[in-house]
């Protein structure tokens, strides 16, 4: 089971969306207005989005990812 899926498993009525093309949408950051950030950044997307609702959520997904082993800036680096 990846780190993802455990993730998913432990706030199952918070989204968590992997597929491709959503994650990729969702994955845009400003960094591209950067000449510098956008050639170290430009081929790094997310494995997953989640989506919190509120902010007990979001607290409940960040102590899901504290127990899955996925870091603070979570489910944002792969390389593509």
């Amino acid at each position: 089971m990846t780190r993802i899926a455990e993730l998913a498993g432990k706030i199952p009525d918070i989204a968590v969306n992997t597929a491709e093309r959503a994650v990729r949408a969702k994955n845009r950051d400003y960094f591209f207005w950067s000449p510098i950030l956008k050639a170290q950044l430009d081929h790094i997307t997310a494995n997953a989005v989640v989506s919190p609702k509120n902010e007990s959520e979001v607290m409940r997904t960040l102590a899901a990812c504290w127990e899955v082993d996925i870091p603070g800036d979570f489910l944002r680096r792969r390389h593509g």
